[in-house]
């Protein structure tokens, strides 16, 4: 767990490397997440470094250390609608222009706060996608111009497989495509040449191509995430 950060050569290396294992996480910092234990975690070892650093009152930590507080009943369970508006296949249709596909279940880290924590933890029939589904659903569905690829974390897949669904995309006239994502302040490393090659080459396609930073604090930037970035 404790090996240097320097053999993360690739953004997929990072990736396998994350902690999962809860029992080690409780006992690397001292805590009593025995409660906890319902929901999984995921930490690259790099941001893991640099919450144990900032310590428990930062908000690195407080927003990807467990705590039994999320176990706390109350609240809603589809917070923004997912359920509500889904049509199956990974496809959330809320507004008559702009669909959200779900390309994948994966994300660069587990956020504690997470508002589709319930259903990414238990694998969820909403979120599963199926690429031959939304160019159907897009084919019955003309008034749609723009498509939002969340997830999960729609960088987590590989270059390969987002020129693939581009290239869906293109085929029934999306004119805006938009990417949310936390992975590059997770995993800089995934801004590679091949996905900037991508980017420069999919912007020919569309009206418009939008890539949505999560970032929720300044903490999360630091010199190695802002070169990757800049």
């Amino acid at each position: 767990m404790d090996q240097s950060l320097d053999q993360y050569s690739t953004w997929q290396d990072s990736y396998r490397s994350a902690i999962k294992d809860l029992k080690y996480l409780s006992r690397d910092l001292n805590l009593d997440l025995e409660e906890s234990f319902h929901y999984p975690c995921f930490l690259p070892q790099r941001l893991y470094q640099r919450i144990k650093k900032n310590g428990p009152n930062s908000a690195l930590w407080k927003q990807f250390i467990p705590t039994n507080e999320e176990l706390k009943i109350n609240g809603s369970l589809d917070p923004i609608g997912d359920k509500k508006n889904s049509k199956g296949h990974g496809i959330i249709h809320r507004y008559k222009s702009r669909i959200l596909f779900t390309p994948t279940i994966n994300c660069p880290v587990i956020c504690r706060y997470c508002f589709r924590k319930n259903e990414l933890s238990t694998k969820d029939e909403v979120f599963k996608h199926n690429l031959l589904k939304l160019s159907e659903y897009l084919q019955k569905h003309p008034e749609v111009n723009e498509v939002i690829l969340t997830g999960g974390d729609p960088l987590i897949l590989s270059t390969k497989k987002l020129k693939e669904i581009a290239h869906i995309l293109k085929s029934h006239g999306i004119s805006f495509l938009r990417f949310h994502t936390r992975t590059p302040v997770i995993l800089p490393e995934r801004i590679d040449d091949e996905f900037l090659n991508f980017l420069k080459e999919v912007s020919k396609d569309f009206l418009r191509v939008i890539l949505v930073l999560h970032v929720n604090h300044a903490e999360e930037i630091d010199n190695y995430t802002s070169k990757k970035l800049l």
